[in-house]
């Protein structure tokens, strides 16, 4: 496998120029288009991704470790599917909507005014998540570990309490609805 190190990639467009299946650390990533590119297997560490679109990627064992996202548009991905093995990933300004990371361990992921609509956290392993003013419409939540994640500033969320571990988990006044939506009760 092919290696580069601390290289920059401008609007490169995958399906014009196809990006070598290689490990690419400290290398940043902007204005690039790569929706629908098949990334199985590459690898990406202490790499950043700024402006970018990687929506409908295919990330079967992709290895992310230290990757930051930064206003990139990642609509559809199934981050489940990438290396289990030292993912960890960071984003911030960046849609993720229709993505899923079903049964997946991603603790202490930042999420950092993000749009999650629709993104699929069932099963996932959030602890010490935090989620800084995320709008999370139609997210789904079941059987998911939220200890001590933070959804102080997150909106439109809705989230049994009875079936998700909470345990510590930070909520402001303003958005306590969310918890109680499962009871149908009114708050006035």
């Amino acid at each position: 496998m092919d290696y580069f190190f601390e290289q920059s990639y401008q609007q490169l467009i995958a399906r014009e120029r196809n990006l070598p299946m290689a490990e690419y650390e400290q290398c940043t990533f902007r204005n690039c288009d790569f929706s629908a590119a098949n990334l199985n297997r590459f690898k990406f560490i202490d790499c950043k991704f700024i402006d970018c679109n990687l929506s409908m990627a295919s990330l079967a064992d992709t290895v992310m470790n230290k990757v930051v996202f930064e206003r990139c548009k990642l609509l559809g991905l199934h981050w489940f599917q990438c290396d289990r093995f030292m993912f960890a990933v960071w984003f911030k300004e960046s849609a993720l909507s229709n993505s899923s990371f079903y049964g997946f361990n991603i603790k202490k992921t930042v999420f950092e005014k993000c749009d999650l609509k629709d993104v699929d956290f069932s099963g996932a392993d959030m602890t010490e998540c935090k989620l800084k003013g995320c709008d999370l419409l139609h997210a789904m939540f079941d059987n998911t570990t939220l200890i001590k994640a933070d959804l102080s500033t997150a909106f439109n969320f809705s989230l049994n309490p009875n079936l998700n571990k909470l345990k510590g988990a930070q909520f402001s006044r303003d958005n306590i609805s969310g918890l109680l939506d499962v009871f149908q009760i009114k708050i006035v």
